[in-house]
């Protein structure tokens, strides 16, 4: 027998006689919402970091990047043996008690450590960075820095407010900037086409596989743990950059765009003849002025 609960029955809508208003979706987000694509999961990135994914996105450099990290961390068979080979202790930072790498026999110095370090950090990093503008990772960061510095290596310190964003505010943001230049017939002005702007704002995932493709070459032919470092390093530093390239240009569009809404309300202010006056005899600049003057 099944037990009736104390207001089963008594529903403030029980009596309700209508139907319920509904939103209208493209054939797309329909059939993308009904197959499950945009539900969100917790999972782990290919380095192992927590993240919460939808199945709707990928990260166009996944590939590429998980051949990089089975050979960075597995070896090459030519020559590097790869990360897991180093002996525990290879990174103590007591060099007394710091283990010998057989391939060179001797402890790595403080420098090498450093830079296969930066090599371990940034690889992870800028697959984080890609996954988020590709919208494989969906965490609500906020306010909050995952990257704390690129690499967690001191050469490599992201500027003040400088945040990455969800790719939904990433598309929005340049939808947003591509029509704002192509109005202001800023992108006939781009020897590179339409879509410059756009690719200044997703360039780890537009641009980066060339990168990835010249370290996966490296990997594949290192002849050991020193010709690996000094061989990848600059691909490495190349990474980093443009990290910092991709989220200084976000900053930039966000500002832009925030600007441009702005003056946006400009011609709609001027038929409010309280705004007009106030705009004209009070807050408006030379140059603005004489704007207005011209087109009212």
């Amino acid at each position: 027998m099944a037990t009736v609960l104390p207001g089963d029955s008594s529903s403030l809508f029980s009596n309700f006689d209508g139907t319920a208003i509904s939103q209208s979706l493209g054939d797309i987000a329909k059939e993308s919402l009904n197959n499950g694509y945009f539900d969100t999961k917790d999972t782990t990135d290919l380095y192992g970091n927590s993240i919460k994914t939808q199945t709707a996105w990928k990260n166009p450099n996944y590939d590429t990047e998980a051949a990089i990290k089975d050979k960075f961390y597995n070896g090459n068979g030519v020559g590097w043996n790869g990360m897991n080979s180093l002996p525990n202790g290879w990174d103590n930072p007591n060099f007394s008690e710091r283990a010998t790498v057989p391939e060179l026999g001797r402890p790595m110095n403080d420098a090498e450590i450093d830079q296969l370090k930066q090599v371990d950090g940034i690889l992870n990093d800028f697959h984080r960075h890609g996954n988020i503008q590709s919208g494989v990772e969906q965490n609500d960061w906020g306010q909050n820095n995952f990257f704390k510095m690129i690499g967690k290596h001191k050469s490599f310190h992201l500027p003040s407010g400088q945040l990455p964003k969800p790719v939904g505010q990433m598309l929005s943001i340049g939808q947003g900037l591509n029509a704002l230049n192509t109005s202001l017939g800023a992108a006939s002005a781009v020897g590179t086409g339409p879509c410059k702007f756009i690719d200044s704002l997703f360039g780890a995932i537009s641009r980066g596989g060339a990168i990835l493709s010249k370290i996966l070459g490296f990997l594949s032919s290192a002849l050991g743990l020193l010709n690996l470092i000094s061989g990848i390093i600059g691909f490495i530093t190349q990474l980093a950059n443009m990290i910092l390239a991709d989220l200084a240009a976000l900053a930039g569009a966000i500002t832009r765009i925030t600007n441009a809404a702005i003056a946006g309300l400009l011609d709609g202010l001027m038929s409010d003849p309280c705004l007009k006056h106030l705009i004209m005899a009070g807050i408006a600049g030379v140059g603005l002025l004489q704007t207005i003057k011209k087109f009212t």
